[in-house]
């Protein structure tokens, strides 16, 4: 019980970080908006809310019923490591090298990736909840799965050909 105890204070203490954190930035947005354009400014708002999520997952498995279900439903550890990685991760990344200028992003690209990503995300965690509460998969679930899997390699090679020039021109 103890490390059930544990682990929710410390959910919660991200939460309550993640807000300070949330709360400050909104204080100086306007130095945000001057420092970002526009897309960027979107990304990193992706980013907080997916991060948001994250921790409200994390929080839950503080919960021995829900921890218990992350634990023996493999598709729900499953589908939160991909929203870490791909989610969080992988899209603060891109902001990162948006920001620094590594790479040009395009709405096309991360439109691409954010649905890939929401496709993908969606079909796991329905594989779960059908685990859990014993619904049925539909037919062709493991193709649609890979259908929405094929849109992120697709957006990376949206992301990564244009600035293929780029990278050409840089001395190492």
């Amino acid at each position: 019980m103890i490390y059930y105890i544990l682990g929710g204070l410390g959910a919660v203490l991200q939460l309550i970080g993640f807000g300070i954190l949330i709360n400050i930035c909104f204080i100086n947005r306007t130095i945000l908006k001057s420092a970002l354009s526009q897309l960027q400014l979107n990304v990193l708002k992706l980013v907080a809310f997916l991060l948001l999520i994250k921790m409200i997952l994390q929080w839950f498995t503080a919960w021995p019923y829900f921890a218990n279900l992350a634990a023996t439903v493999l598709d729900f550890t499953i589908g939160y490591l991909h929203w870490t990685f791909l989610g969080v991760i992988s899209i603060g990344l891109f902001f990162f090298l948006e920001f620094f200028g590594l790479i040009k992003l395009s709405k096309m690209a991360i439109a691409f990736y954010l649905g890939g990503f929401l496709l993908t995300e969606a079909f796991i965690f329905y594989r779960g909840m059908a685990a859990w509460l014993g619904w049925p998969l539909f037919e062709d679930y493991s193709q649609f799965l890979a259908g929405g899997s094929l849109l992120i390699p697709l957006a990376l090679i949206l992301v990564l050909w244009p600035n293929k020039v780029n990278w050409d021109k840089t001395e190492v």
